[in-house]
């Protein structure tokens, strides 16, 4: 659950003084147009865990980091999952706890030939590039 967000009101009395009442409650979707409440990077899928299906809400990116992994590992995404709600904190999500190991199942694998093959680090491909953006991008504030 998201929290909400406070605000307060201001009313004007009759002699034009404004004076400050108790703040006002709006929901994290009130005040946003109908377009942008609907609109998610997030993808649903339903996984297994343990025999018991469960919807999993992820950027893309992720699913297609943990599909990537079950690739590797030769496992199902189920087993996959089933395994990270096994070792999951007390209290974390479901899916707190597959972006947390999916990150770090990538990041055990970097090593330092392998950020140089793929252009990482200073003067690297990957940092050329996003200069390069970022130069050629009309909104970048001029210095």
């Amino acid at each position: 659950m998201q929290p909400n967000i406070t605000t307060p009101t201001t009313e004007v009395s009759n002699s034009n003084q404004a004076t400050t009442s108790r703040p006002t409650v709006i929901g994290v979707n009130e005040g946003m147009s109908k377009q942008t409440r609907s609109k998610s990077s997030l993808v649903s899928r339903n996984v297994t865990i343990a025999g018991h299906r469960t919807s999993v809400r992820l950027e893309p990116e992720m699913w297609n980091g943990l599909a990537e992994i079950c690739r590797r590992e030769c496992a199902s995404m189920h087993e996959i999952c089933t395994v990270i709600s096994g070792h999951k904190p007390n209290g974390s999500s479901l899916t707190a706890a597959i972006r947390v190991f999916v990150m770090a199942y990538f990041r055990a694998a970097a090593t330092e030939d392998g950020h140089n093959r793929s252009g990482h680090g200073p003067g690297g491909q990957l940092m050329m590039t996003m200069m390069l953006r970022k130069e050629n991008n009309p909104n970048t504030p001029k210095k």
